[in-house]
């Protein structure tokens, strides 16, 4: 019992330390570019005007934005192999907000991840917080090809109206997001992961989901991944540890692993972006 409280509080305390530094990093101001020509969604950079543009470059990613009075273009370059392994695990989220104070009140999941796809199959996600090797098991490698057979077309959405309201991504039919006017691509020549999303930036009847910002003004963007919570870990995968009974020392260890690897996925940018005005 001494043993496994002792390894439950240092695997927790893990968890905190990476949460803190994975939070903490400079927010940069970019320019967005004004285009008088809508920029066409098929995951190419090929139409995107060049000059004066402002790229948000760093080892891990590049990003570029672009708008016009109605839509925000964003082009993403992921360069880092790690941060392309967490986003096929934990999926990628981009927040958009108009105020630094209610951050993450809008957000674009895509891709999802293989932890969000299997979360809707009976017994997938406990099994899959519980043990390190789940990828390993014949029918887990099924449900793996199947997310990423289906991956371009899984899109989730964040809407919250305060930040007291807990982040809770849906499912949304990417097909019915491109008739509101929001469009995802994906780049399938890329070396690892390019992505070209536009997003409204006000709503209207026939575009339910937006920035809800103007030309002009400024916006927070944020690139996140998110791994499940210690909470969730506790809840839902840490059985073992929290009981006195059945949680043996390699169960422990396996667990240990397993919060280590979530704890290497957790990564947060935040730029402020100035949308370009005509």
């Amino acid at each position: 019992m001494k043993i496994q409280l002792i390894m439950r509080h240092n695997w927790l305390a893990l968890l905190i330390i990476a949460t803190l530094f994975g939070g903490c990093s400079q927010t940069r101001t970019l320019g967005s570019t004004y285009v008088t020509e809508p920029i066409q969604i098929d995951g190419s950079i090929a139409d995107w005007p060049r000059d004066g543009m402002v790229i948000e470059t760093s080892a891990e990613f590049d990003i570029y934005f672009a708008n016009n009075e109605e839509f925000l273009f964003v082009y993403l370059v992921v360069k880092s192999q790690q941060i392309f392994n967490d986003i096929e695990q934990f999926g990628l989220t981009l927040f958009f907000d108009t105020d630094r104070r209610a951050r993450r009140q809008f957000g674009v999941v895509y891709p999802i991840g293989i932890f969000n796809f299997i979360s809707n199959v009976p017994g997938a996600r406990q099994e899959y917080l519980e043990n390190p090797g789940w990828a390993g098991f014949q029918e887990n490698q099924r449900l793996i090809e199947a997310y990423r057979q289906e991956a371009d077309q899984r899109v989730m959405l964040i809407q919250r109206t305060g930040t007291r309201e807990q982040i809770r991504p849906i499912s949304v039919n990417k097909d019915a997001l491109t008739a509101q006017g929001l469009e995802l691509s994906k780049d399938p020549e890329s070396r690892l992961l390019n992505i070209e999303m536009k997003i409204p930036l006000q709503p209207n009847r026939a575009r339910q989901f937006a920035i809800e910002a103007d030309a002009g003004t400024q916006i927070y963007v944020g690139f996140e991944i998110r791994p499940p919570t210690p909470d969730e870990i506790m809840r839902d995968g840490g059985s073992a540890l929290a009981e006195g009974q059945g949680g043996t020392m390699r169960r422990q260890q396996e667990m240990a692993q397993r919060s280590q690897m979530q704890l290497r996925g957790e990564f947060s940018r935040w730029m402020r972006v100035n949308l370009a005005s005509p």
